[in-house]
């Protein structure tokens, strides 16, 4: 339960790129868990609160913010 998990939480993206220092926050996509390498995340987790929902629009928002393929699940998830 402890020690490295290949997580890693609010990891920012611009351009399909990881986000580094000195670029634009603005048009910049922040998501909520990655898992794996966070410049090629294998997984994303998008954590959704109350009745929000993850939608399609958003699953693309997320792919092409962080130059995510197809092949990288983006799942929703509801904390209690």
């Amino acid at each position: 339960m402890f020690g490295e998990r290949g997580l890693s939480t609010e990891v920012r993206y611009f351009n399909g790129q990881l986000w580094q220092p000195g670029m634009p926050l603005k048009g910049s996509i922040k998501l909520d868990v990655v898992e794996g390498e966070p410049n090629a995340p294998t997984t994303v987790i998008d954590s959704q609160f109350g009745g929000a929902k993850l939608t399609p629009g958003r699953i693309d928002e997320i792919r092409s913010g962080a130059g995510l393929g197809a092949d990288v699940p983006v799942i929703e998830v509801k904390p209690q």
